[in-house]
């Protein structure tokens, strides 16, 4: 027999048939019976187990390689089950080297021997190095005196003598049986801590299946929960949309009607009743053309009035009533035709009247006049967010023409008092001659006042960084824009910090506590520049009345969020 085409040393073959012999009925009887080349010549469940184990001891001796079947019987029975399948390379080969030629030897290889590790068998073979010609016993040198008994005379009692243990021999199996017995303590611990390992498992297996369990019953809940909610979501939505658009849909529903109507009568009449309104509108359409090419003309008409006005360094007073006049034709012939106003034209009241005042406008007070009530009707909701946006770009376009027509008209400059009504262009004006600018602004109060601009990146309904950042690259332009202009940015924050976007623009958080943590720092920044640079224009961007009046007590601009809009490129960018 081969293993590990090795052959496979007597005296390992021999501790096998051993094995064999010792083994109980039925575990001979479950290691051979179902092999039905063993049972040949024999009934299913005849065979004696004296005939299979006479068997099985031949097929050892024939048979070229171990079979697995019988290596694992040979395992239970011997000492690879209770020794060697349970210890670690190490500890087995320290047992190899430790042996020698002491009793056990040949047990030990052989259960080697049949270890589904390669490592383990190479240990088995050897340990059976030489094991056949093992060399008889020296006699002691003690004994060498000792007369030998003649042939035939009182030779067994001398054979008992030679073959007696030396005392260092049995020394050696006493600490051999002490390490065997140590070994078999060390075996039940480990077998002991399997097992507490394997209940721990299985504790942890049962508890990862009861959170599963309740993990999968409250997955379904939350599904049940937010299906609800979106069919709660949906009806509210319903109910508000009808609420919302059914009288606007009054109007539809009985053309829809008419149309069901038209569509449930005879073929010939619904195209008798369509022919009998397109002839309508045929004999309608000559005046409809009329009016249209009335609406060009006034069109043309009121553009070149208003340009004659823009234009002119001393625009005729006539011009003003003029244009209102021909403004209201043009919306009665819209009115007529049935068209919506001309798209960019102001279609507020409020909006219109502003029109009106700026275009009778003539200085830079006027125009500080109309931005002051405009302020005011900003601040008490008049306008929406959108209508603010218009106005402050109307005031910025007007402003910026008469603010030309001035610098043009030779000993007309504006006077700084008249410059500080509009205070966008008293900035504006002091940057263009290279004046030193400091330009505080209200970050949060900034992002609130401009919706339009900033409202699509706050964070559940607060501006975040994001916001934030969006408003530092608006600044940037700023700074790129005007190089004798430094900015501070700042905004409410429980921490006291400073930040350097660049060298002329400052990000700073106000720290302390409170809901004006800001403006206090703003105020009080404000304070300290009116002292240490007097010579500086000094200008705050924000829309709270307690900041704005804290600014201009201070000898401080005070510009309208939607101001800083049109100056950083919503509008009229390039006045800026």
């Amino acid at each position: 027999m081969k293993i590990d085409d090795r052959q496979v040393p007597a005296v390992a073959i021999g501790v096998w048939k051993t094995v064999i012999e010792r083994m109980a009925e039925p575990e001979l009887m479950a290691l051979g019976a179902p092999r039905p080349e063993l049972q040949a010549g024999f009934r299913p469940g005849r065979m004696p187990a004296s005939a299979l184990r006479t068997r099985l001891k031949a097929l050892l001796e024939v048979c070229p390689g171990m079979p697995d079947w019988l290596g694992e019987g040979l395992a239970q029975a011997s000492l690879a089950r209770s020794l060697v399948g349970v210890l670690p390379e190490e500890v087995l080969a320290t047992a190899v080297d430790s042996l020698d030629e002491r009793p056990g030897r040949a047990e030990l290889a052989a259960a080697l021997l049949i270890d589904p590790r390669d490592e383990i068998r190479a240990l088995g073979f050897r340990l059976l190095e030489g094991v056949e010609a093992l060399p008889e016993p020296a006699v002691p040198v003690s004994d060498r005196s000792v007369p030998q008994p003649a042939p035939g005379v009182g030779v067994e009692p001398a054979r008992r003598h030679a073959e007696r243990p030396t005392r260092d021999q049995l020394l050696a199996l006493r600490e051999e049986r002490r390490r065997a017995r140590q070994l078999a303590r060390d075996l039940s611990e480990a077998q002991d801590g399997i097992a507490a390992a394997r209940k721990r498992a299985d504790d942890l297996a049962q508890r990862l299946r009861q959170t599963s369990a309740e993990a999968a019953s409250l997955a379904t809940e939350l599904a049940g929960l937010r299906e609800a909610f979106e069919r709660r979501v949906d009806a509210a939505v319903a109910a508000q949309l009808d609420a919302r658009l059914r009288p606007w849909l009054a109007s539809a529903e009985s053309l829809q009607q008419d149309a069901n109507a038209l569509a449930a009568s005879e073929p010939l009449e619904a195209a008798e009743a369509l022919l009998a309104r397109q002839s309508e509108i045929d004999a309608r359409y000559g005046q409809i053309a009329r009016l249209r090419a009335a609406h060009e003309r006034g069109a043309a008409l009121l553009a070149r009035l208003r340009e004659a006005q823009a234009q002119a360094l001393q625009p005729l007073p006539a011009l003003a009533p003029m244009i209102a006049r021909l403004t209201e034709h043009q919306r009665a012939i819209e009115r007529r035709l049935g068209v919506e106003a001309v798209a960019g034209r102001a279609s507020s009241p409020l909006l219109i009247r502003l029109g009106e005042g700026l275009a009778t406008a003539t200085t830079l007070d006027a125009i500080a006049c109309v931005r002051n009530g405009l302020h005011e009707t900003v601040a008490i909701g008049l306008l929406d967010d959108k209508e603010a946006a218009q106005a402050y770009a109307l005031i910025h376009d007007t402003a910026s023409r008469v603010y030309d027509r001035h610098r043009l008209a030779a000993g007309k400059a504006p006077s700084a008092e008249s410059l500080r009504g509009v205070p966008l262009y008293a900035l504006q004006a002091a940057l263009a001659r290279g004046q030193a600018c400091a330009l505080v602004v209200d970050g949060h109060n900034v992002l609130h006042a401009l919706p339009t601009e900033f409202r699509s990146l706050f964070e559940a309904g607060v501006p975040g960084p994001r916001a934030r950042r969006a408003l530092e690259e608006r600044l940037s332009t700023l700074i790129d824009r005007h190089p004798s202009l430094r900015i501070q940015l700042w905004f409410d924050g429980p921490t006291l910090e400073e930040r350097a976007v660049s060298t002329r623009l400052r990000v700073r958080f106000s720290g302390g506590v409170g809901p004006d943590r800001a403006d206090h720092a703003i105020t009080a920044y404000l304070q300290h520049l009116q002292t240490a640079e007097r010579e500086e224009l000094r200008a705050v961007v924000t829309a709270d009345a307690a900041v704005a009046s804290a600014a201009r007590a201070r000898e401080a601009l005070v510009l309208e969020p939607d101001e800083l809009g049109v100056w950083t490129g919503r509008a009229g960018a390039a006045a800026g």
